[in-house]
């Protein structure tokens, strides 16, 4: 069969042909995940996720300018790491680089990995994390290779840095075919750990469904940054915190021609939740976050800070829900959202949402999309500064960034 070329929403239609290396056709995996595979199978066949109406903000329609190539390069299994340091750790549609989680640094005493060619894998225990929610991330569990991860054992203390996609741009440049990442991070309990995480493209797109499970008086510290080319990034982060724990995932971006970047976090008691975004897009950039904090225990506090801002034609959408279950007293839960335009033909759609359920809480929201202050520009230029540094100072004084 010749190489076939698709759209993300021709994709559902292609499962039952088996055109692409995926987990449906995997035996080892359909024993280990079976019945999940086939829950997800069935969600996607009943209703495409491209026509999902919680995308409606988010010109997905701009997703059907990146085609995908079927068979166009086996992924390499060996890359060469040439851009990071030894202690990297390389994520790529079903492939794991494990060499590295082996060296002095890390050592199978701290880091054990998990993909379907390990011993006592014990993918099956991962099944009850994962839900079809009729999002392009279940197109990401399904058409994977494989699901892979890591285990860091339980009070271990390390900065583990962590690329998506291969880190030899030139193999990068070779994978035509859609890449699907189904990846799975547990903290062990009591561990301290910081994710320096990098994004890296492919010419075609990207999905990613990722599990953060943060396991009790564990802390995970998530440092998200995305190399500057040109392919398209769908990121949807599930995160469980288990009690006592801390989470904390602080991302720049807006570099990509479109990113979807949706993070779900699980609370319970007596946990810690920051979440903050800094997005500076221009040109023609669509850049799409959605947060979704989900209080289910007590005591527990969280913030939400994402800021951007825009130029040219840049499109950009916020929706950040709140959720407090009745149980969830003493909830201290805050949202902000703030965009700053600075162009007459760029778009800020921003929509909060709180559902609580109990008067036993401290909760609030701000949105705003706002313009340059005129004053603020006339002070900065009455001191000799020119228009365009002025405004330049007053963009990276509201991301608190350095552009």
């Amino acid at each position: 069969m010749s190489n076939l070329e698709y759209t993300i929403k021709e994709l559902p239609d292609l499962l039952p042909l088996g055109i692409r290396n995926n987990m449906m056709q995997n035996n080892m995996l359909l024993k280990d995940m079976g019945d999940s595979i086939n829950t997800f199978k069935e969600s996607v066949l009943l209703s495409n996720p491209y026509y999902n109406k919680f995308y409606k903000h988010m010109k997905v329609e701009k997703l059907l300018g990146f085609i995908n190539t079927t068979a166009s390069q086996t992924k390499s299994m060996s890359p060469v790491m040439d851009q990071f340091q030894e202690t990297h750790i390389e994520f790529e549609d079903g492939y794991i680089d494990t060499k590295n989680i082996s060296n002095f640094y890390y050592g199978p005493e701290y880091i054990t990995s998990i993909d379907r060619f390990s011993a006592n894998n014990m993918l099956n225990l991962y099944q009850e994390y994962f839900v079809p929610t009729g999002r392009f991330s279940d197109i990401a569990y399904l058409n994977t290779i494989g699901p892979v991860g890591i285990r860091v054992k339980p009070k271990t203390k390390r900065s583990i840095p962590t690329s998506y996609g291969y880190t030899t741009k030139d193999i990068r440049d070779q994978q035509k075919d859609i890449s699907c990442n189904l990846i799975i991070i547990d903290i062990g309990a009591g561990s301290t750990v910081t994710m320096e995480e990098t994004f890296l493209s492919n010419p075609a797109l990207k999905l990613y469904n990722i599990l953060y499970l943060v396991r009790e008086d564990a802390k995970l510290v998530l440092n998200r940054s995305f190399a500057p080319d040109l392919g398209a990034h769908i990121i949807e982060s599930k995160v469980i915190q288990f009690p006592n724990s801390k989470f904390e995932c602080n991302t720049q971006g807006g570099s990509n021609p479109y990113s979807q970047e949706l993070t779900e976090v699980e609370i319970w008691d007596n946990c810690t939740t920051h979440i903050n975004g800094r997005y500076y897009i221009e040109k023609d950039i669509v850049n799409n976050v959605y947060t979704k904090l989900h209080h289910k225990g007590t005591d527990s506090f969280s913030r939400v800070d994402v800021k951007t801002v825009l130029e040219g034609n840049a499109h950009s959408s916020f929706r950040g829900e709140i959720v407090v279950d009745k149980e969830a007293i003493n909830t201290d839960a805050d949202l902000k959202n703030n965009n700053l335009l600075c162009s007459t033909k760029a778009v800020a759609i921003s929509e909060p949402q709180l559902d609580i359920n109990t008067k036993e809480i401290q909760c609030a929201h701000g949105c705003t999309v706002s313009n340059i202050d005129a004053d603020q520009l006339y002070f900065l230029q009455s001191r000799g500064i020119s228009k365009q540094h002025a405004s330049n100072m007053l963009k990276e004084s509201f991301l608190g960034l350095i552009l």
